[in-house]
């Protein structure tokens, strides 16, 4: 009988880096299985058998970050990953990671706006930003991402710029997806704050075609 991967118990107790690799992907394998206290154990191995800061290591703090947050250990979700952050902005990175530093900034946002630190996570999610290609998916998501932070702040007119945006870009690329169809709901939503119900009616037909679609 095969053993799932869950099951292997890795032994490797060597202050070397294939060891660390074993532990830290077992980690990440329990950590998409919903195994997270079995993962913590194997994070806790891995991290104590290196020393030096390397790519590898920040990646597994960036995946820890991940199973904090799914146990509900928001403050230390945020330090684990602001340590990968840190290394993936630092002077010793000579080639480009911007793309990873958007997506671990982003995730920080989203970790900071559970933990109800609302104005983190708004700086979290703008800075994200700064180092995204303006024509990808990704920087799509993240201005939603943005957008839905800065109602939560209460910064609605911002909000309805960074909305729009959202929605050009979206109409665009032709990602008619759920990312649209909450942006149209939001849209709603505003203009129905306004009292404007020929547009609030628009904004929902547009919402609920992509959902039905």
């Amino acid at each position: 009988l095969a053993l799932s991967f869950s099951q292997v118990i890795v032994t490797c107790t060597e202050n070397t880096e294939q060891c660390f690799k074993e532990h830290a992907e077992h980690a990440e394998q329990l950590t998409r299985q919903g195994q997270y206290q079995q993962a913590e154990v194997e994070y806790d191995i891995a991290l104590s058998l290196v020393e030096m800061l390397n790519e590898d290591v920040a990646e597994t703090w960036a995946n820890r970050s991940v199973n904090y947050r799914r146990l509900g250990e928001l403050e230390k979700s945020e330090i684990s990953i602001n340590k990968a952050i840190t290394y993936f902005n630092g002077p010793y990175i000579y080639y480009e990671k911007d793309k990873e530093i958007s997506q671990l900034l982003n995730n920080r946002g989203l970790i900071q706006r559970n933990n109800k630190k609302n104005k983190d996570a708004l700086t979290s999610f703008q800075d994200a930003l700064l180092y995204q290609d303006k024509d990808s998916q990704n920087h799509m998501i993240m201005l939603f991402n943005l957008a839905t932070q800065q109602l939560i702040y209460f910064k609605f007119s911002e909000a309805e710029v960074t909305l729009n945006k959202v929605i050009s870009m979206a109409e665009r690329m032709n990602q008619e997806d759920r990312i649209l169809a909450m942006a149209y709901a939001i849209k709603a939503r505003l203009e129905h704050k306004r009292g404007n119900i020929e547009e609030t009616k628009k904004w929902i037909t547009k919402a609920i075609a992509i959902i039905e679609n």
